[in-house]
């Protein structure tokens, strides 16, 4: 997770931050926090920079636990039965079976 981030120049991740700063000072609280949560586990410096734009105390971002029903970040993710779940990450099959022309029954 964060390769992205860290992939782009600094420039670039500076207008990432100011947008999301901007976006996120209109949003409740525990939005606030949960998205600061999700960008600290993405990248250190992603998660501290948005919650410093915000006013979010990184520590208090860390004490949230994982959305109900999924595994904390950097865990596998699980099928419902206790079985690590196939494919790739984030969506990336649903997005790659979109692409796919449709095909007649």
């Amino acid at each position: 997770m964060g390769e992205r981030y860290r992939s782009i120049d600094d420039r670039e991740r500076d207008d990432l931050i100011n947008n999301l700063v901007d976006a996120l000072k209109q949003c409740d609280r525990n939005i606030q926090l949960r998205m600061v949560w999700h960008f600290l586990y993405a990248d250190e410096n992603y998660g501290t920079r948005v919650a410093n734009g915000i006013g979010i105390d990184v520590k208090e971002a860390r004490k949230l636990p994982p959305l109900p029903g999924k595994p904390p970040p950097g865990q596998p993710r699980s099928n419902g039965d206790g079985a690590k779940a196939e494919g790739a990450p984030n969506g990336q099959k649903a997005a790659e079976a979109a692409r796919e022309p449709a095909r007649s029954v």
